[in-house]
């Protein structure tokens, strides 16, 4: 099941949070009741930048807004997240996107200097049927090395 947490508000830039990491519990302790028995997977939705699908093809930043009180870092709360599933026999696990590029991304001038965007013959990036986004080329993003930053950026 995918928890939407986070999408970025009407102008693309601030987040706008749906559910917190403790109101995900609380869903999960729901559901949990509904499934007694039966191991369950949460895929946690707008986790990143500015929420639902931003940043890409970064992975590694996990946007503040989910940052509780009583944690050290948002990366302390996510794990929170985690280990408290796991005692309602449910594994939350994080949506990420392996195929679009934005602009906005951190990596981005990375990803295009190093021609793992696909471009058309004159060097524009050639944008997806469904989102419009540039693509990032799977070959070349492993040979070039550069997939351990899409997740470390941040959080090493």
């Amino acid at each position: 099941m995918k928890m939407f947490l986070c999408s970025w508000d009407s102008k693309r830039n601030v987040p706008k949070v749906y559910l917190t990491f403790d109101d995900a519990l609380a869903i999960i302790r729901k559901l949990d009741k509904s499934y007694a028995g039966h191991s369950e997977n949460h895929q946690s939705c707008g986790l990143k930048y500015a929420g639902h699908d931003t940043g890409y093809p970064s992975w590694g930043v996990v946007i503040e807004h989910f940052k509780r009180p009583q944690d050290k870092s948002v990366l302390e709360c996510l794990k929170w997240l985690m280990v408290q599933a796991k005692q309602y026999d449910t594994t939350v696990s994080l949506h990420i996107n392996m195929h679009d590029a934005y602009e906005i991304s951190p990596l981005w001038k990375d990803y295009d200097e190093n021609n793992i965007i696909l471009k058309d013959r004159i060097g524009r990036p050639i944008k997806g049927d469904v989102f419009l986004l540039p693509i990032i080329i799977f070959a070349a993003d492993i040979g070039i090395g550069l997939r351990p930053c899409r997740r470390d950026e941040k959080y090493a």
